[in-house]
């Protein structure tokens, strides 16, 4: 079933969302939510004093949904207002989040030299979702191959990062990977792995795609440049392309 439309004053026709009161008033605290899908990609929401009732009474009743006031709002509301949870983490979980980007860079930058090199030889590339692929090349000549993962888009317009695993006008096989990076913010409370949408800037994107690449072990990560938003992906496998040689077999296309 399709959800029910809203008109909204900022953002004009839009999805349906449902949250409780207090999400509204105080966004950044946690949220209790599905992750979203094609389907339903603003799932509704409520807080933990909502949630902490919702489980002592083994179910939503006409008490506590009074007691949660549920307010609908549209999906654009509603991204802007879960962006605002991710500020909503206590003092050790921020300092182990930091230290954990700050290793992640650390890793990526050593990785990151190497390809930057190898990558610098070529005037152009291209890559192609349902092959999982990017081709660098000269003069239509491809020189390095290499495996993606798309990790996410940082928006020029909204300033925001979303992670590739809730935008599903991509393939599934280009981002099904990136949710071992929402597992592993799940198991340590890091909420900018787990909130498919926040406010960030270009620091904000290459920390998300150093994490990617910690934690899919890639070769290194790459960003293409839109005119509405960056993609950052992750690239592992990164080789000389084999083509068939006319006497049959394979054999390496080198420079």
């Amino acid at each position: 079933m399709a959800r029910q439309q809203v008109e909204c004053e900022t953002h004009g026709p839009s999805h349906a969302a449902f949250v409780c009161a207090h999400l509204c008033r105080k966004p950044g605290q946690k949220w209790f939510c599905d992750y979203p899908s094609p389907r339903n990609p603003a799932p509704d929401a409520w807080c933990a004093a909502c949630e902490a009732r919702f489980q002592a009474a083994g179910g939503w009743n006409a008490q506590i949904e009074a007691a949660a006031g549920i307010r609908l709002i549209c999906q654009g509301c509603y991204q802007n207002l879960l962006g605002q949870s991710v500020r909503a983490t206590e003092k050790p979980t921020r300092r182990a989040w930091n230290a954990f980007v700050k290793r992640c860079h650390a890793e990526l930058h050593e990785r990151q030299a190497a390809l930057s090199h190898r990558l610098s030889a070529f005037e152009r590339y291209d890559y192609d979702q349902a092959s999982k692929r990017m081709v660098f090349s000269n003069g239509g000549q491809p020189g390095l191959l290499a495996d993606i993962e798309i990790v996410g888009t940082l928006s020029h317009g909204s300033r925001t990062w979303m992670w590739s695993w809730a935008n599903f006008s991509l393939l599934p096989k280009v981002r099904t990977r990136m949710k071992r990076v929402r597992t592993l913010g799940e198991e340590h409370g890091f909420p900018r792995l787990t909130t498919f949408i926040w406010p960030a800037d270009a620091h904000d994107a290459w920390d998300m795609a150093a994490v990617a690449a910690h934690v899919l072990n890639a070769d290194g990560v790459f960003r293409t440049v839109g005119e509405a938003a960056d993609l950052f992906l992750t690239l592992s496998r990164v080789r000389v392309p084999r083509v068939r040689s006319p006497h049959g077999g394979a054999r390496s296309v080198r420079r």
